[in-house]
């Protein structure tokens, strides 16, 4: 991603596990305070599962919209983070959003580079944080501790391991 690019837009759409307050706060390392965090929405685009995993990413479909969280005020290492977080798996590709009341706005997201099988159901924000927020927050805090220390390539090779400690019986089954 050219930084340049980034201080133009300075907003970031989500539409997974980042919506959740205290994932957010312990994946930027910033308070939420000091962001600006709004409901918004992006037009031809479904939340598709990734097989295996608890995690959405964006299926491109024309008569389907996503919910998620327009994120404004990160600081740069704050997006060091949650680049970091994302890992090679993702890349940050620029979307138009809908914010009630506003006209339409740009902002980068998360877009699959197409490693990932992904399954039909949709992603269930509400589920995903009855049944495995807490988990993931376990790992998630063990996995950031690897932050300024591996890149994201080294570490994501263990976030496998981490998450099977964390949740052994819904990373078997890959259950949502």
């Amino acid at each position: 991603m050219n930084s340049a690019n980034w201080s133009e837009l300075d907003a970031l759409f989500v539409f997974g596990s980042l919506m959740d307050p205290q994932v957010l706060e312990l994946v930027s390392g910033m308070p939420l305070t000091e962001l600006v965090v709004t409901p918004a929405t992006v037009q031809g685009y479904r939340q598709g599962v990734v097989a295996e995993e608890n995690y959405p990413v964006l299926v491109a479909c024309e008569s389907s919209e996503t919910s998620g969280l327009l994120i404004k005020g990160l600081s740069s290492t704050a997006l060091e983070r949650i680049l970091f977080f994302e890992g090679e798996e993702y890349a940050l590709q620029p979307i138009d959003v809908r914010v009630p009341g506003e006209e339409s706005a740009q902002a980068f997201y998360f877009r699959d580079t197409g490693v990932y099988t992904v399954r039909e159901n949709k992603w269930d924000f509400d589920q995903w944080t009855r049944l495995h927020k807490a988990s993931f927050i376990d790992v998630s805090r063990q996995y950031m501790a690897l932050f300024g220390n591996m890149t994201a390539a080294e570490a994501d090779a263990h976030w496998t391991a981490l998450q099977q400690q964390a949740d052994p019986q819904t990373r078997a089954t890959g259950a949502t």
